[in-house]
């Protein structure tokens, strides 16, 4: 979309090149949603990491809660 949308704005056709332009920023921003880390402290949540691959997430999240059982 986006592509087709900037060959429209240099034929030309600004209005419906600047709208396929736009809608298709907007349908790759939705593409795949991100998933975010979110730390729960004393003072507060803190996102502390954020990804479109859920899978990194979820191992660095894996990672974090592993080093604090080691830990104890």
């Amino acid at each position: 979309m986006v592509a087709l949308g900037l060959v429209m704005l240099l034929n030309g056709a600004i209005a419906f090149g600047l709208f396929l332009t736009g809608f298709g920023a907007v349908l790759y921003k939705m593409a795949k949603p991100t998933t975010a880390l979110i730390l729960k402290t004393s003072s507060g949540d803190v996102q502390a990491f954020e990804s479109k691959n859920a899978q990194v997430v979820a191992d660095t999240k894996a990672a974090i809660e592993r080093a604090f059982v080691i830990r104890r």
